[in-house]
């Protein structure tokens, strides 16, 4: 009875998948340097770069400062919407009260035809 089941999932095609599978994430693993990359992330910061050195406080400050300037600038570019989004409100009122006035209007001609 146990040799049966054996048989069947060493020939099933669920086996050879799982099996290439496997012997592909090996592979990748040993091809791109697994083991320098665990050295690394032990020994080294994992703030840094890929070498294990600190970034440059100087280069963090001047990202602190554009990532400023760029949150300015999204609600600067966040009020001009909504500026523009009131004018378009307006303007659709406008339009509505003018297509009621005109059907109110053709009503008023086909009712004296």
């Amino acid at each position: 009875m146990g040799e049966d089941w054996l048989i069947g999932v060493l020939t099933s095609r669920w086996t050879a998948a799982a099996s290439a599978y496997v012997l592909g994430l090996l592979t990748g693993w040993v091809i791109w340097g697994a083991e320098k990359t665990v050295v690394d992330n032990i020994d080294g910061d994992l703030n840094g770069d890929l070498n294990g050195d600190k970034p440059d406080p100087a280069a963090l400050g001047a990202l602190r400062d554009e990532l400023k300037k760029a949150q300015s600038l999204l609600k600067a570019e966040t009020q001009d919407q909504d500026g523009v989004n009131e004018t378009v409100e307006r303007l659709d009122e406008t339009i509505k009260r003018a297509n009621g006035r005109l059907k109110l209007i053709l009503k008023s001609v086909k009712n004296k035809k």
